[in-house]
């Protein structure tokens, strides 16, 4: 829980804030999917990042296209948020 306590926080920053709000409207259009490293399935960047996600889902209107591109440039500074196990993020388009 510590862990989860500190990556939220680090998520809370801005800069951090807006990307998951940029993933969140992406999330409501199109197949999001978190990739992790981590052996433990329940503690990990990528669940924290997805609780994250879902709750912005809740204060975000639909994405525009320019959000996929945000969002593609947010990845790098989600994934440095914890430098020694990033989670990757693959935006897969539908159709």
């Amino acid at each position: 829980m510590e862990f989860q306590t500190r990556y939220r926080k680090e998520l809370s920053r801005p800069e951090q804030n807006r990307a998951i709000e940029d993933l969140a409207r992406l999330a409501q259009a199109q197949t999001v999917t978190l990739l992790y490293g981590a052996s433990d399935k329940e503690h990990n960047q990528a669940v924290v990042l997805k609780e994250c996600i879902d709750s912005a889902k809740n204060r975000v209107q639909l994405a525009n296209p320019q959000v996929l591109q945000r969002a593609t440039a947010a990845i790098a500074n989600i994934t440095q948020a914890n430098s020694r196990s990033p989670t990757f993020l693959i935006i897969r388009t539908m159709g």
